[in-house]
């Protein structure tokens, strides 16, 4: 059975082929280059200043014992705070920086998360946790 004119290439006697959706002369697409940026880690750190690298290390176990004291496990603090399970394990490793705009946006972990951050300086702030029971007048 002889192939229809509409479906043979416009310059040759070969049959087209379907997958083929180019006309003629039309180049093969390429992959586009681009320029990724470097995400802000702790061996970026290091450059700026040696202590940052230490600071971020800190930081992160001070978000780590923030999560403990929520008693959330870390599967939990990333659905909170909706950012990745392995972005969360980076910010508490030290490797990248803690967002910490998420973590102070979270009615539950706020106040562990500051006074983890007010423990890391040492001697300056001393944590007292006081409890004190109102009587009313009349009652023992």
């Amino acid at each position: 059975m002889p192939t229809p004119a509409a479906s043979r290439h416009p310059v040759s006697s070969e049959p087209l082929d379907r997958g083929d959706v180019r006309g003629p002369g039309v180049r093969r697409p390429r992959m586009a280059k681009a320029t990724v940026r470097t995400p802000d880690t702790a061996e970026v750190a290091i450059v700026r200043s040696p202590d940052t690298s230490v600071w971020l290390v800190k930081i992160g176990q001070a978000l780590s014992a923030a999560i403990a004291a929520a008693r959330w496990s870390h599967k939990e603090a990333s659905g909170e705070l909706v950012v990745d399970d392995a972005e969360l394990g980076k910010w508490l490793s030290g490797a990248r920086r803690a967002h910490l705009d998420r973590l102070l946006a979270n009615d539950t972990l706020r106040r562990h998360v500051l006074l983890e951050l007010m423990k890391l300086d040492e001697g300056a702030i001393e944590v007292v946790t006081e409890i004190r029971v109102r009587q009313r007048a009349g009652e023992r």
